[in-house]
């Protein structure tokens, strides 16, 4: 480099724009100031972005989850919107090698029977405000193909190595992680139902009854035979069962 070209390097040769880093490693654009010292700031922060985002990129190193806009204005707290996912730090980054941008709402990835997941999606521009026809929610098979969920059409290919590739991986990850723990405390729920069904407890059947009547009613339910009036057919109203009865048979544990 010549000195001609260092001193234009260091001095600030005037240029129209050039790039501003926020607090999430994403870059904005601004108007050039021609000072050598906010020349070089804008160098270093630029410098810092590329390698932030090389390292967020890494294997192992998942990018810091960030917001799609970061502060709720007036407009939208007047309408009760902040409370929206736009507005949280929820959403996970997707870098390719040329630059491209998909960001995913880790709290919006639903797993569907079949294997497959839904989840939001956003492109991202850099240097661009929100635009809310880039959000997109997406289905993916998790078998390498995708689509979009609203535009009923032909599955696309998601090539691994791509972006979409990463992206359908780490949704379909996170799917499965949610398959697996509804599973759990669904199996854990009909556990309770069956032990509930087998050892039903006064707290289930006297509600709305005396002590009296739930002590009488706790006999009946623990007793080695039910009482007669729970035979077949107990709850036709032409038996004349009063309430007392009634739950008493209804509480019985299943034969």
């Amino acid at each position: 480099m010549g000195m001609r070209s260092v001193l234009s390097f260091v001095t600030g040769t005037p240029k129209p724009h050039s790039l501003k880093m926020n607090r999430h490693g994403e870059h904005r654009c601004m108007t050039y100031s021609p000072h050598p010292i906010t020349f070089v700031l804008a160098i270093g922060a630029t410098l810092s972005w590329t390698n932030a985002v090389h390292a967020a990129n890494q294997p192992g190193r998942p990018a810091p989850l960030s917001k799609l806009i970061e502060n709720c204005g007036a407009i939208a707290a007047s309408h009760g919107m902040c409370d929206d996912d736009i507005y949280k730090p929820v959403w996970r980054r997707f870098e390719s090698s040329v630059g491209e941008v998909v960001k995913v709402n880790t709290r919006r990835i639903e797993p569907i029977s079949g294997g497959g997941a839904i989840a939001w999606t956003y492109r991202y521009v850099p240097g661009t405000y929100f635009d809310a026809t880039r959000l997109i929610r997406y289905y993916f098979t998790c078998r390498g193909q995708f689509r979009p969920l609203e535009r009923q059409g032909v599955l696309m290919d998601a090539p691994p190595r791509s972006l979409i590739g990463e992206v359908a991986a780490y949704v379909c990850s996170a799917a499965e992680i949610s398959r697996r723990a509804i599973a759990a405390q669904n199996a854990r729920v009909e556990a309770i139902l069956r032990d509930r069904a087998s050892h039903p407890r006064p707290s289930d059947y006297c509600e709305g009854f005396s002590a009296d009547a739930c002590e009488r009613i706790k006999a009946g339910v623990e007793a080695r035979m039910a009482p007669p009036f729970c035979r077949p057919g107990f709850a036709l109203p032409e038996r004349g069962l009063d309430h007392e009865q009634l739950r008493t048979c209804w509480a019985l544990p299943a034969p």
